[in-house]
């Protein structure tokens, strides 16, 4: 069954992480792809990830530094509904292919800019790299994982917040297009999606209505009653104990058996009584003591019927084999051209009337050039003198 984009065209001129995950999740949704990458190849290409991002799509070699190569470009946008670029602002308008130009010349194509902090402000020409951005947005705060120096947590999530975000502009904008009959430009950045997770943890550094005041977030454990981590049990595994839910707190000290040494605090604001230096005491040494005292799964069917959140730790990959990515349907094995038969992460907005599926996977570097040239209308010779001259490849 076709996807619910099967009538979208994108062109993606992004490179990274970014731009690529977010056209990937269009294409798994029938969006036709067309990643222009430069010669040579993003170079980006020697990620792992580029093999899911870029399934399902095609790729061109295009030399955009080239008036001949800006050529192509555009005759891809004349049939385009969606293009993306990840180029550092100023980049695009100073090869003729920003905004203002494209938009004269396209009116209805939807122009999507992903950048490292946004087209404006002070920080706009910083690079944009993932983990100088989580730095610049807090992310790496002293304290982070448990005290001590600042840490790069080592997973993209400004990189996915942003392409989040740029799905969910484009397919606005889209909408709007149909109303309008005009494209737009949709602008997101490494850094909002960075800020777009930050919500729930600046919750920790402001003041609640009562005016209790809460200690630098996240010290775990702190002299909140919120005990938070992964901790090893006698068996060498590991088990994920989680106390935000009121009570819960409580709950795990009676597990533990350590109810005389911790109260349970008063009314119904568990998190905003502060742990006594003696109870914060009991509570960062004993619980991780008793945790590594008897095997896993002696805890997690402790922990559940006390009601706490526990969940086995998992290693990597082992939750694409557990049967809750199974019940979801989320795993599909593709035949890579360069990594051979590997698992990868399906379609995971499931959508009731029009599924989504992968379509193939990731193309080898311009693999499709020939073939999307010709469709351009582009003949043998004229392709044959471009690839010479190295417009394309």
């Amino acid at each position: 069954m076709p996807g619910a984009l099967q009538a979208v065209t994108v062109v993606d001129l992004s490179w990274g992480g970014a731009g690529p995950f977010a056209t990937g999740q269009m294409a798994d949704h029938g969006a036709a792809v067309v990643r222009v990458e430069p010669p040579g190849g993003d170079p980006y290409r020697s990620m792992v990830a580029r093999a899911a991002y870029d399934r399902g799509k095609r790729s061109v070699v295009i030399d955009l530094g080239q008036d001949r190569g800006r050529e192509v470009l555009d005759r891809l946008l004349d049939d385009a509904d969606v293009l993306v670029e990840s180029f550092r602002p100023t980049v695009a308008d100073r090869l003729g292919i920003g905004y203002e130009d494209l938009h004269a010349r396209h009116p209805r194509l939807v122009y999507c800019s992903i950048s490292g902090y946004g087209r404006t402000g002070a920080d706009r020409d910083r690079p944009g790299y993932e983990s100088l951005v989580l730095a610049r947005a807090g992310v790496m705060a002293e304290g982070q994982g448990g005290g001590g120096d600042p840490t790069y947590p080592a997973v993209p999530i400004g990189t996915i917040g942003a392409g989040l975000l740029a799905v969910i502009g484009i397919m606005a904008a889209l909408v709007e297009r149909e109303d309008t009959g005009l494209g737009q430009h949709v602008d997101t950045s490494i850094f909002d999606g960075t800020l777009s997770f930050m919500n729930m943890f600046w919750e920790e550094l402001e003041n609640l209505p009562d005016g209790r005041g809460q200690p630098d977030f996240p010290v775990i454990p702190t002299n909140r009653r919120l005990f938070v981590g992964s901790f090893e049990c006698s068996d060498g595994e590991y088990l994920g104990v989680h106390t935000g839910a009121n009570g819960s707190h409580a709950r795990l000290m009676e597990a533990m058996g350590l109810s005389d040494r911790v109260a349970p605090a008063p009314g119904n604001r568990e998190k905003a009584v502060p742990l006594t230096e003696t109870e914060r005491e009991i509570v960062s040494t004993e619980v991780p003591r008793l945790l590594g005292s008897r095997p896993r799964s002696y805890w997690l069917d402790r922990l559940r019927d006390h009601d706490v959140c526990a969940i086995p730790v998992l290693r990597q990959c082992e939750a694409l084999s557990g049967s809750q990515a199974v019940a979801n349907g989320v795993v599909v094995e593709l035949d890579d051209p360069e990594l051979g038969r590997v698992q990868q992460v399906g379609v995971t907005a499931r959508l009731a009337e029009t599924p989504g599926a992968v379509q193939g996977p990731a193309p080898e570097v311009g693999e499709h050039t020939t073939e999307i040239l010709g469709e351009l209308g582009y003949d043998r010779d004229t392709i044959a003198r471009y690839r010479s001259d190295g417009v394309v490849a």
